[in-house]
């Protein structure tokens, strides 16, 4: 069976049925995700497939795993782990440049690179801040949020105090 066909005729039908339930119980329904074993021709394997949809989607998701014995959880666990871990090295090369630096010995260039990989956490946690802080800011890019910056939509006084009061910096 394709997976179209397997989330139309069987994963829409039991999410409807979990969050029916949720609703006769009188509970908060957690997100529904749904762990199958499957085929994988292309790569000649048994693969575990995970179906769900992120918070407020109306598509489907569907990951999958080379171990079997893999419970749902773990896998989108560490789906979303590796997830913010290609961003922030999007983050590094995209919006950084971190291959513009050059250097002609191994000291410089792990020096460059630390230097790169702190600019990189001190952007996340000012992203992370902004985004908890304010709610003109929820949900924006970092990259947003520097436009914004330099294109003077935000007033530096509010820069200057959280540089002042390391408000997200610690």
């Amino acid at each position: 069976m394709k997976l179209n066909e397997f989330i139309e005729k069987v994963f829409l039908k039991k999410e409807q049925q979990y969050l029916a339930k949720c609703k006769i119980q009188n509970i908060e329904p957690e997100p529904f995700s749904l762990r199958k074993k499957g085929y994988y021709q292309s790569q000649d394997r048994q693969v575990t497939l995970l179906f769900f949809r992120f918070n407020g989607s109306d598509k489907v998701s569907v990951i999958f795993c080379n171990g079997l014995n893999v419970k749902a959880k773990f896998i989108r666990r560490r789906f979303f782990q590796r997830t913010k871990i290609e961003q922030f090295f999007k983050l590094l090369k995209d919006t950084l440049k971190i291959q513009q630096t050059k250097s002609v010995d191994a000291k410089t260039f792990i020096k460059k690179l630390a230097a790169c990989i702190f600019r990189a956490m001190v952007c996340q946690s000012f992203r992370i801040f902004c985004n908890k802080k304010y709610k003109a800011f929820r949900k924006w890019a970092f990259t947003k949020l520097r436009l914004h910056i330099i294109y003077d939509h935000i007033e530096l006084d509010m820069l200057e105090q959280l540089v002042k009061n390391r408000g997200f910096c610690k």
